[in-house]
This record gives structure tokens, sequence and C-alpha cells, in this order.
């Protein structure tokens, strides 16, 4: 008399063994899933927190060493870059610097401005938004990751929309 109990064991023991290395990568696949979109969201989250004090910098102090325009380049020896003579009063002379050095010091005001990770676009623009004043850096296309600020200052006694945008 032959028995078959062995071979139904094993049987059954296989199919559970298929069923819980399916379910493990299920699981595993999942896991991978959200710690994706969880590191996105952190790095969103850093990206955002970058780009408002970058554009808290520039428009609330006026930079450091006092006078930083009037040096004769932009370069490791200013700490910090503000384009404003006072709260949201921005100077002129400091966008013009800024601008007249965009190919040359495009890395040292990233660092400055504690977003060197990132590329960097900053924009001056009335508040219709159809004539723009002034541009520093790079700004991102529709293909990019990017996050912009914008906030109101005067320039000349006009008021403007000075716009900082952070992009990967």
């Amino acid at each position: 008399m032959n028995s078959k109990k062995g071979q139904t064991w094993s049987i059954d023991l296989m199919a559970a063994t298929v069923i819980v290395a399916i379910i493990m990568v299920f699981s595993l696949l999942l896991w991978n899933n959200i710690a994706v979109r969880w590191n996105t969201a952190n790095e969103y989250r850093q990206m955002q927190t970058d780009a408002m004090f970058a554009a808290e910098a520039l428009m609330t102090t006026s930079g450091e060493p006092a006078g930083w325009e009037k040096l004769p380049q932009i370069d490791g020896n200013i700490t910090a870059i503000g384009l404003a003579d006072s709260r949201n009063e921005l100077s002129y002379l400091k966008l013009e610097k800024l601008v007249s050095e965009n190919a040359t010091a495009y890395t040292v005001v990233k660092r400055r401005l504690g977003v060197p990770q990132y590329e960097l676009g900053i924009r001056v623009m009335d508040v219709e938004r159809d004539n723009t004043h002034y541009e520093f850096g790079r700004f991102a296309g529709g293909m990019n990751t990017s996050v912009a600020f914008e906030r109101m200052g005067m320039l000349n006694d006009t008021p403007v929309i000075v716009q900082v945008e952070v992009w990967r």
C-alpha cells in the first residue's frame, strides 16, 4: 500500500512558500514606493524652506560686509548677499551689481544664500508682471521641480515683485 500523505505535505509546503514569497515581494515593492515618495516630499519641503530663507535674506538684509556692491567683484570676501537698504526697500546699486556679475558670481551667490545644492533664479518685476527690471541666475523649465517665492518690495519708490526660484 502506497500512502500519498508525504506528497500532499510537500505540495502544501511549496504552495505556502510561493504565497509567502509573493507577499514578501509585494511588501518590499510597496515599502520602496512609500520610501521614494517620502524622500521626494522631504526634498521638496527642504527646497521650500531654503527658497523662503533665501528670499527673506535678499529682502530684509543689506548683506555683509555693508556696501558689498561697491567691491570690485562678488567673491568669497562677501559673507552674505542682501538687496535691501532697509526692510523691503531694494537698492538698485545692489541689483545692478548682482546682475552684472551673473556669469562669474553665480556659484558664490548660491552659496551665500544657502542654496548651493539647487539652481537659482532671481527676478525683479513690476506688480503687473509685464516688465522685468532685473534677472539673475537660471530659471527652471517646465520639466524641472521648482519652488518660487514672491515678495513685495519697493524699488525707487515703485512697488515691485521679487521672485526667488530654486530648482533641480
